[in-house]
């Protein structure tokens, strides 16, 4: 689970470079073996660790934790990140 944990975070790093290419993230989570199952219970985790990520935290716009989460779940769900 923790090598899936990774993946996942790996996949949501690139989110910002490849913002409008959520269906391609969506493979890549797909590839990795990651269930809707698995995502949900180890959301709560990888939203901790986004925002205590060094990059999330000397960001200039800090962002809540739901931000976060509506992230993870338009890249799980394949949608582009629009907002």
């Amino acid at each position: 689970m923790a090598d899936r944990v990774r993946k996942v975070n790996y996949c949501y790093a690139k989110v910002s470079a490849r913002a409008g290419q959520g269906a391609a993230v969506l493979a890549e989570l797909r590839e990795a073996g990651v269930s809707r199952q698995a995502f949900e219970a180890q959301l709560p985790r990888l939203i901790d660790n986004a925002l205590n990520d060094s990059a999330m935290v000397l960001s200039l716009r800090f962002p809540e934790e739901e931000e976060v989460e509506k992230v993870y779940r338009y890249v799980f769900e394949g949608r582009p990140v629009d907002f």
